[in-house]
Parts: structure tokens; sequence; C-alpha cells
């Protein structure tokens, strides 16, 4: 499992790769967001909060999402 800083900095390198760009657009997410003690770097972060916001009308499938992120070079920043 990574680290929130670990999880961070793989974040960061699937959006600059283009990655995230691509698994925001199968899901219908108009904004990925990552906030709290770990998008501040603070060094006692314990989790990476991540919030999104949907096209409108979207329902989100976290199942589907999941799974499509497995399949993505960044998904350990997830798990």
């Amino acid at each position: 499992m990574a680290t929130p800083a670990e999880g961070l900095a793989r974040l960061r390198a699937a959006a600059d790769a283009g990655e995230l760009d691509a698994l925001c657009r199968r899901h219908r997410i108009r904004v990925l967001t990552v906030f709290g003690s770990a998008a501040r770097e603070e060094p006692a972060a314990r989790d990476l909060d991540i919030g999104v916001l949907l096209e409108r009308g979207t329902e989100i499938d976290y199942l589907a999402l999941i799974g499509d992120s497995h399949t993505e070079a960044w998904s350990a920043a997830l798990y």
C-alpha cells in the first residue's frame, strides 16, 4: 500500500502523462481534485482525499471506476 505522499506523487505523474484525463473522460468526471493534509504535503498525512465533480446527470459507478483504475499505470496511487 502506498503512503499518501507516494499516492499524490503518482497521481501528479499520471496527470502529467494524460492518464487522469483519459480516466475522467471515460467516467464523465469534470473535475478531480485532491484535498486535505496530503494535498498540503503535511508529513503526518494518513490518507489521500480525492473529490470528483461529475458531468450533469451522471451517476458514478464506483466499482467500474475502481476496476478501470486498476488498468491504469497510476492505480497504485489509490491502493
